[in-house]
């Protein structure tokens, strides 16, 4: 009676922690040590718009990145990867006119897992640029949302130029971008 009273005991917990597990046969409350997913290849999607300094500025960002390993949502991980797409800054006076600059571009990207809900998108190409718009374009930092995203702020920045009749030089406007996968 006693061996069948344990192994009834046995049973009835083995269904309580069962039912205590996710489909990931994780138990709710455990740490956690992994990053939501992040796909090998995703597309890096903002735009921002707004008013500084008398101007009407638009500005996006897309681009389409590709890791040369598929994430494994590991913290402190660093995976490289290249880019290319496009970037876009618009600056209009009241009277319409202004400057509209739209370069492509293409790269190497470093993406890092800094924690589970943060993450790094670093593009070495733009360290030490003396613009400001390039500058802003350095390092993207996210987080990951209640509603399961990666997000992050963006700052859209003058590229500083002033020469042959084209300038920029004034009007920042932030906004956020987000990871799309692709």
């Amino acid at each position: 009676m006693v061996t069948s009273s344990r192994n009834a005991l046995f049973l009835a917990l083995l269904v309580l922690f069962g039912a205590c597990s996710d489909e990931s046969g994780k138990t709710p409350g455990s740490p956690v040590t992994e990053a939501p997913p992040l796909s090998r290849v995703f597309l890096v999607a903002g735009s921002v718009s707004g008013e500084d300094d008398g101007k009407t500025i638009e500005c996006y960002c897309d681009l389409r990145i590709e890791l040369s390993e598929e994430p494994d949502g590991s913290v402190g991980r660093t995976y490289e990867g290249s880019y290319g797409g496009g970037l876009g800054r618009t600056v209009l006076a009241d009277d319409g006119s202004g400057i509209s600059l739209h370069p492509d571009v293409a790269g190497v990207v470093l993406v890092r897992i800094l924690s589970v809900d943060s993450v790094e998108l670093y593009f070495p190409a733009n360290e030490g640029e003396e613009s400001r718009f390039w500058a802003n374009l350095v390092r993207f930092g996210g987080s990951w949302t209640d509603d399961s995203h990666w997000v992050g702020d963006w700052r859209c920045a003058p590229f500083d130029i002033y020469e042959g009749g084209w300038v920029d030089t004034v009007g920042t406007v932030s906004g956020k971008w987000s990871i799309i996968p692709e």
